[in-house]
């Protein structure tokens, strides 16, 4: 498996779990507390934000995406010792760990198959260039 079928597959866990954790926030907020927009707005908004430059593949929206998740996972955490967590807690603690592993993986992986293609492309220029 060669950097840039690596990056895909990363980016794909990356795009897809975003969404994914949205939902379970989401259904999260609407079942089991009362609605409150503002908690709902403060949950969302930072991966919504995230989610055009993510769905795009920008390596470095990626690494920024890693940090807002750490403050994802702490919340995460912070409820799998509240006495009164539920299964949706492991779930979201579950996906904000792979989302979190696949991004990082997606910064190194992605980088790496974008240097290999620009490189890639100054040796063809380069070949044309030299045989005219």
């Amino acid at each position: 498996m060669n950097y840039a079928s690596r990056a895909r597959l990363t980016l794909d866990m990356t795009r897809y779990g975003l969404l994914l954790l949205l939902a379970i926030y989401t259904i999260q907020v609407l079942a089991i507390t009362p609605f409150n927009w503002t908690m709902f707005a403060v949950g969302t908004l930072p991966v919504l934000l995230m989610l055009p430059s993510v769905w795009r593949g920008k390596p470095v929206a990626h690494a920024w995406l890693c940090f807002i998740l750490l403050l994802y996972f702490l919340v995460a955490v912070q409820n799998m010792f509240s006495p009164n967590r539920d299964v949706m807690d492991i779930v979201r603690l579950v996906f904000v760990v792979i989302i979190f592993l696949a991004a990082m993986m997606y910064v190194r992986w992605g980088s790496r198959a974008m240097r290999a293609a620009q490189q890639t492309d100054d040796k063809l220029l380069n070949e044309d260039v030299s045989n005219d």
